[in-house]
C-alpha cells in the first residue's frame, strides 16, 4: 500500500493586531510662591525673614532673581528707596536690604523687641495660632541666642498672661502648668473649641403688652 500523501492545505493564520500603549510624559508646572507686599508699616525684620523663606522655596538663588522679586514686593514708602539703587548692580540686593533696614528697621531692635514682647497681648481679631506665632517672632528678635528651654518658658508665661479671655488664662495656669509652650497653645485651642460647642443659645423672650385700663 503506498504511503499517504501529505495534505497540502495549510492552517490559516489569523493576524492579531498588537496595540502598543505609549506613555505620555506628564509635566507638572510648579507655581512659585509670591512674597507678601511690604510698604514699611509692619516689622522689617519679619518681612526680611518671610522673603528669605520664599527665596528658598522658589529656589531664587541668583542676585538677579532676588532683586527682581524683592522690587516687585515693595510698595508705597518702601518702594521709594529703589530710586537710589542700581538694580543691575551685583550688590543691588544687599543695598536694598540695607536701605530698608535703615529706614524701617529699629535703631535698637533687640531692646525694642523686648519691650514689645513684654507688652504683647492678644488682640480682638487675632486667633490663638496667630498670637502664638507673633510671640515667637518677637522673642526671636529680642533674644536671638536664648536657649530652647528659656525660650519655651518665656513664651509660655507671656502667652498665658496675654490671652484675651481671662477664663482661658486661668484654665491654662491650672491645667497646663507642667506642659511646654506648644502643648499650652494646643490646650488653648481646645478651650476655644469647647467654648463654641457649649455656648448657650440666646433665648428670645416675647413680652406681651399689659392691657390698658380702658380695655
Amino acid at each position: 500500500m503506498p504511503p499517504p500523501i501529505p495534505s497540502t492545505t495549510s492552517t490559516p493564520v489569523v493576524a492579531v493586531p498588537q496595540i502598543f500603549s505609549q506613555s505620555v510624559p506628564t509635566f507638572i508646572a510648579k507655581q512659585p510662591q509670591m512674597p507678601k507686599p511690604y510698604s514699611g508699616v509692619t516689622s522689617y525684620q519679619s518681612f526680611k525673614e518671610h522673603f528669605e523663606r520664599i527665596c528658598r522655596v522658589n529656589a531664587w538663588t541668583t542676585t538677579k532673581d532676588k532683586v527682581q522679586n524683592l522690587t516687585l514686593a515693595l510698595e508705597g514708602p518702601a518702594a521709594e528707596i529703589l530710586k537710589d539703587v542700581n538694580e543691575s548692580s551685583p550688590t543691588a540686593y544687599d543695598e536694598i536690604l540695607t536701605l530698608l533696614a535703615r529706614r524701617f528697621g529699629q535703631t535698637d531692635a533687640p531692646r525694642d523687641a523686648m519691650r514689645r514682647f513684654d507688652n504683647r497681648r492678644q488682640t480682638d481679631n487675632e486667633s490663638i495660632p496667630e498670637y502664638a506665632q507673633a510671640l515667637r517672632v518677637l522673642h526671636r528678635e529680642a533674644w536671638p541666642t536664648a536657649t530652647s528651654s528659656q525660650r519655651d518658658s518665656d513664651l509660655k508665661r507671656r502667652f498665658e498672661d496675654g490671652v484675651l479671655n481671662p477664663e482661658m488664662s486661668q484654665f491654662l495656669r491650672l491645667h497646663a502648668r507642667e506642659h511646654d509652650f506648644a502643648t499650652t497653645v494646643l490646650k488653648a485651642r481646645q478651650f476655644v473649641d469647647a467654648s463654641e460647642v457649649i455656648k448657650p443659645k440666646k433665648a428670645v423672650r416675647i413680652v406681651a403688652p399689659s392691657p390698658s385700663h380702658d380695655a
